[in-house]
């Protein structure tokens, strides 16, 4: 018998197959998310879903635990989502809910503690028995997501934009200067060929270059992460407000790096309480798919 874990979020889906005593499988393919309602996230759910079958090599899978980007609620056969993954694995028990109430349970027991996730966006979530689910947050890329790699590197492109409206000269080796070389620009009409024609999530791959350039000194990078950071601050200091224990908290994506700029930041503010994830969530959700 094998468990399938899946975690899906916006630039990514990555997938392990536990065969009740070892992680057996694992791999990594395109983006899905569960906006089947259009028919290009219908059609890549498809493919993905094909492409992970096929992986599996005829594995005989009795449970598939999946957590995907924009899964509005918990999702199961009866639902066109679920009816996608019973057409892929017909036998088995499915249990689908949003990638980061997957991430929650990947690293916490019910109750345990915040998960502050800063990945292409960011979102406060806690989880209760009697609650359920309780979250700051996640709005997405167009109504929120502060402190979320699009937005740091969104950021950085209008740290830019706003140099060279003033007529700043480039230095080299400046932020301004490495984010023009990144997106192959050099003024505002190639500068928005790229973000107009570019997918958000090569946008949200800006973020790992500030945070680079935070970490060796630049300061012009280090003020972009710090106001990220005090956005994920505000994340969880929401939900402080709503919780009586103030629990620890775990930050799970890949905005922070443990000893980066941004890590240094969240642990001036919270200390000990906060720790950074080294949970495989997929590894986990497979795990997690035998009690389903």
């Amino acid at each position: 018998m094998g468990y399938l874990g899946i975690d899906a979020g916006a630039t990514a889906t990555k997938w392990a197959l536990y065969d009740g005593s070892q992680i057996v499988a694992a791999g990594k393919c395109a983006a899905m998310d569960g906006h089947i309602y259009r028919p290009e996230s219908k059609a890549r759910a498809h493919e993905v879903l094909t492409e992970i079958s096929a992986a599996v090599n005829g594995a005989e899978i009795s449970g598939v635990f999946a957590g995907i980007t924009g899964a509005a609620a918990e999702d199961s056969a009866t639902d066109p989502l679920g009816e996608i993954f019973h057409s892929f694995f017909p036998n088995a028990k499915v249990r689908i809910i949003h990638d980061i109430e997957l991430a929650y349970y990947a690293n916490f027991e019910v109750g345990e503690g915040i998960l502050l996730y800063a990945g292409t966006g960011s979102v406060a979530m806690y989880i209760d028995d009697e609650a359920g689910p309780v979250r700051a947050g996640g709005w997405g890329y167009l109504l929120g997501d502060e402190g979320g790699a699009y937005w740091i590197g969104r950021e950085s492109i209008r740290w830019v934009l706003a140099g060279l409206d003033t007529g700043e000269e480039v230095e080299p080796d400046s932020l301004s200067d490495v984010i023009l070389k990144e997106i192959g620009a050099t003024n505002w009409d190639s500068i928005k060929a790229f973000v107009y024609s570019s997918d958000r999530s090569e946008i949200a791959k800006l973020a790992a270059t500030v945070g680079r350039l935070a970490d060796a000194g630049n300061a012009d990078a280090q003020g972009i992460i710090y106001e990220a950071s005090q956005f994920l601050i505000a994340l969880v200091h929401q939900l402080d407000t709503q919780i009586e224990n103030a629990p620890r908290i775990v930050i799970a994506g890949g905005v922070c790096q443990a000893g980066s700029f941004m890590a240094k930041a969240l642990n001036s503010f919270f200390s000990e309480r906060i720790s950074i994830s080294d949970c495989d969530i997929a590894q986990r959700a497979a795990e997690l798919a035998v009690d389903i």
